[in-house]
């Protein structure tokens, strides 16, 4: 089965992490993946280097105003199409789908639509007919149940599947140090309790209530420190300044600290000790899912996805809930056998629901259906319906 996946991400982030696990766990089944990025990238080099056929487009909006440059760009894909002998489209990030309809009905082939973020009014625009998909994957159940309104009802209820998300598990724990490292160079101690958060430096990711927690549990006279990952070409300058000025505020200039970007990210979430969320809405956190599988203890806000990333309600408060959130993080610092079992039970719960096999045969099942004929899953029909449902 050849299927071309549409991407503007060549880096392993998000939505193509999941992705990756897919398609490393369905070749030796029988997949065929051929790559569109927009850009050269660190993921797109290592499919390349594996062997997998990668492209590039800029991937433009086709408009009225320019119309002969859009019918050229759409015929440019309709060609790679047909010269690679695809079966099935696979559109990564929604925002592509309005280039990308025209191409899948251009040459014939079925199109996948993953939603990487809440589906609105591009829904009923993109997905009326005759440019429906043949199925349009949610990510969890709480983006699906956001989206359902700006579903068309012209799309079939057997072609909205819940497929989840995931990670490579083994892969990712194989990846980086122990993080003994990281904490020697962050000067803390045996008895320091690190708090740790993976993100965007983005106003939507609200880490200046992070940073605030640092500060009240400090001022409680706990032992603990805050460091934040992330960064690069996933910043935004100006609010990272305000940051800055937040962490000067609280008194924190030694205590909470940015330490960029990192990659593989695996060694930080060895060397935190409780991971911290407070964004505003999380479709399903791969964060979420590489903090536990380290075996910490994971707080959120109950946003979006983050209910359904974590092992009970327990470890999610109302978003904006400093207070509350403040209160677990308390007994998470100030019982080390609790903390430990926690983090037990979450490395457990994403082992069990979020490992890539588990999402592979969910895709499997999805691309199997939308072709007719059973090619790489190894589920019996009944099996493969429940695994991906149609809703």
């Amino acid at each position: 089965m050849r299927v071309l996946y549409i991407t503007a991400n060549s880096s392993l982030r998000s939505t193509t992490s999941s992705l990756n696990a897919i398609i490393r766990q369905l070749m030796p089944r029988g997949l065929e993946p051929v790559m569109l990025f927009r850009e050269p990238g660190p993921w797109q080099k290592a499919l390349q280097a594996g062997g997998v056929p990668c492209y590039f487009d800029p991937l433009n909006v086709p408009g009225k105003e320019r119309p002969i440059a859009s019918l050229c760009e759409i015929w440019r894909l309709v060609r790679l199409v047909r010269r690679e002998k695809i079966d099935l489209i696979h559109c990564n990030e929604h925002e592509h789908y309005s280039l990308i309809r025209r191409v899948a009905r251009w040459s014939g082939r079925p199109a996948v639509v993953t939603l990487h973020w809440l589906l609105d009014g591009f829904g009923p625009w993109a997905f009326r007919p005759p440019f429906t998909p043949a199925a349009i994957q949610f990510l969890s159940r709480g983006q699906l149940n956001l989206s359902k309104p700006f579903i068309p009802p012209e799309v079939n209820p057997r072609a909205v599947k819940l497929l989840m998300s995931g990670l490579a598990l083994d892969d990712f724990l194989a990846r980086g140090g122990s993080g003994d490292e990281l904490r020697r160079g962050w000067g803390v101690g045996p008895n320091t309790v690190v708090l740790g958060t993976a993100s965007a430096i983005k106003p939507r990711k609200h880490l200046e209530d992070f940073i605030r927690l640092v500060g009240r549990l400090r001022r409680r006279g706990l032992d603990v420190v805050g460091v934040i990952a992330g960064g690069g070409i996933y910043t935004d300058n100006d609010y990272l300044t305000m940051l800055n000025g937040v962490i000067a505020e609280e008194q924190l200039v030694d205590q909470c600290r940015f330490i960029g970007n990192l990659d593989p990210v695996t060694p930080f979430f060895r060397a935190i000790d409780i991971g911290i969320n407070t964004a505003e809405m999380e479709i399903l956190s791969m964060s979420l899912c590489e903090g536990q599988i380290c075996g910490k203890p994971t707080l959120a806000y109950a946003v979006g996805g983050n209910p359904e990333a974590l092992p009970d309600e327990w470890c999610t408060v109302p978003f904006g809930d400093i207070d509350a959130l403040e209160g677990k993080a308390v007994r998470l610092v100030q019982d080390a056998e609790f903390r430990r079992n926690l983090g037990q039970r979450a490395a457990q719960f994403i082992r069990e629901n979020f490992d890539a096999p588990v999402l592979a045969e969910r895709q499997a099942g999805i691309y199997d259906d939308i072709l007719g004929r059973r090619r790489l899953s190894r589920s019996g029909p009944e099996q493969r319906q429940g695994a991906a449902c149609a809703i």
